[in-house]
């Protein structure tokens, strides 16, 4: 079984391209199953094995707690997966769907609808701010929308990041990696009029334009200022949800999913490469 385990983990990394962090996790789930159940061989995994494995995994502690749910679920996806694997290469016939999930308690994950969504995206234009600081702001709502992106990317990118002949931008990522993300036609008619009215050298995409005493001295807006704004957007646009770059990366996901995106294309748009969020909002949402 250690064998099939090690082949396992080599096609997570060499063909489905998942980090080492993540054939770590997968590993550390595995050996404690294998650890705890003692099988020799695939056909040992059954029905009645796996629901004792996760008996026994509502009682393992983590310090002073048991696991909660939604850590025992980690181990039994990643059992889960590697039955398939299994299956995949005619060494099991065990059904993976027979590894059933806790059930956790569903949260109300904040989402808009449309007509929210083009609500938010007129208010910038509707201020009083000053006409680049409106050009900005409704670049940073359609960019932050159109790739669910989080606010710390959002605060990171710089003009050479974007590339309106191609309708695509980079993003760098958690641990540095990069991807590509695509501009929608809205985001990139923002961005066209927001970057024809920049003057500056400032390599940063998002920048102070109504404070700033000096613009070529100014720093880029931070995530906190970006969170800000958007909770002010969201009010004045008379929304009565929480508005957040989270809730625009919940939407992001909400409608892709709604589209019929499968879990591993939204992940990858999302820059997630483990077992994470994306998981437990599609559970949510099923």
């Amino acid at each position: 079984m250690n064998s099939l385990i090690q082949q396992f983990l080599n096609h997570l990394k060499n063909e489905k391209s998942r980090t080492q962090e993540t054939i770590n996790n997968y590993y550390f789930y595995l050996d404690r199953f294998l650890n705890w159940s003692k099988i020799k061989s695939p056909e040992e995994i059954t029905v009645t094995l796996t629901k004792k494995y996760r008996l026994w995994l509502a009682k393992q502690m983590s310090g002073r707690y048991l696991l909660d749910k939604s850590t025992q679920n980690y181990y039994l996806i990643a059992l889960r997966s590697f039955v398939r694997y299994l299956n995949e290469i005619n060494k099991c016939n065990f059904d993976p769907k027979n590894i059933f999930l806790e059930k956790t308690e569903r949260k109300n994950i904040n989402h808009l609808d449309l007509e929210e969504i083009e609500s938010l995206m007129r208010t910038p234009l509707n201020t009083q701010e000053s006409h680049i600081v409106q050009l900005r702001d409704r670049a940073i709502l359609e960019l932050l929308f159109c790739a669910g992106l989080k606010v710390s990317e959002l605060a990171a990118l710089k003009k050479t990041d974007i590339n309106l002949n191609q309708d695509e931008f980079l993003i760098q990522g958690k641990f540095g990696r990069p991807r590509a993300c695509l501009l929608s036609n809205q985001a990139k008619f923002a961005l066209k009029n927001y970057l024809n009215f920049r003057r500056d050298k400032i390599p940063y995409l998002f920048i102070r334009h109504d404070h700033a005493k000096n613009l070529n001295e100014s720093g880029h807006l931070t995530p906190r200022s970006l969170q800000r704004a958007i909770s002010y957007y969201g009010k004045l646009a008379g929304i009565k949800k929480k508005v957040t770059p989270q809730t625009l990366r919940h939407t992001f996901t909400y409608l892709m999913f709604n589209e019929g995106a499968e879990l591993e294309q939204v992940q990858k748009l999302l820059g997630h490469t483990s077992l994470n969020s994306t998981h437990r909002y599609q559970r949510l949402n099923n």
